[in-house]
């Protein structure tokens, strides 16, 4: 269980970062050409922050799901 979730979290933390690198990108592009205020184009990137948001929260969830995990099993050693 442990490993599933240290492999979920490494997972959805490479998500994040190809997410926000896209982000920055997309948001880069928006700026430069004043595309940023439109109302769709605003609404577009504030969709894609809330994803890699959302992917960054999931990821540290499964990484202290792991910890927390890994912790309990751990005490049983001693």
């Amino acid at each position: 269980m442990v490993l599933s979730h240290f492999g979920r979290a490494e997972w959805l933390a490479k998500d994040a970062h190809d997410a926000l690198m896209e982000a920055i990108r997309v948001s880069t592009e928006a700026v430069q050409h004043g595309m940023h205020t439109e109302p769709g184009k605003a609404a577009e990137l504030a969709q894609r922050w809330h994803w890699v948001a959302g992917l960054q929260r999931q990821a540290e969830i499964h990484a202290r799901l792991a910890t927390a995990t890994d912790d309990r099993l751990g005490e049983g050693d001693e």
